[in-house]
């Protein structure tokens, strides 16, 4: 069963509530919104006191040296593998690396070779 749908329209609904909350004034600040989401998503407290994701997080997919990358670098590789992972298109995710530049391609490889392999491996992907 693939959640992915599901999740996203949970998350669609969950932004249009708080901006309507927020043109309401119910928000006077970050907190107040993050102490409002921790209620909706039970468990996720201390992922929502993180304003960015740190960068010794051992549950990345990213490969330790890919730290030092911009965020947005980071988050890059990590659709590609995400749209890899929906829609099997391992062709796609390399040309959107390749396009981007060496560095990117170098570091899918990475992605691919490391952490999931075998998780694409059993889904029939690699």
């Amino acid at each position: 069963m693939d959640m992915h749908p599901a999740l996203e329209a949970e998350i669609m609904n969950l932004a249009t509530e708080i901006q309507q909350r927020k043109e309401k004034g119910d928000f006077e600040s970050m907190e107040a919104v993050r102490g409002f989401v921790g209620e909706k998503i039970p468990g996720q407290d201390s992922a929502l006191q993180a304003a960015s994701p740190q960068k010794n997080d051992s549950s990345s997919i990213l490969p330790k040296y890919a730290s030092d990358l911009s965020l947005e670098d980071r988050l890059f590789i990590e659709k590609a593998v995400d749209n890899l992972w929906h829609d099997g298109d391992l062709a796609g995710a390399v040309r959107k690396a390749q396009a981007r530049g060496l560095a990117y391609l170098d570091l899918l490889r990475d992605v691919l070779a490391g952490k999931v392999h075998d998780f694409l491996k059993q889904k029939g992907i690699l």
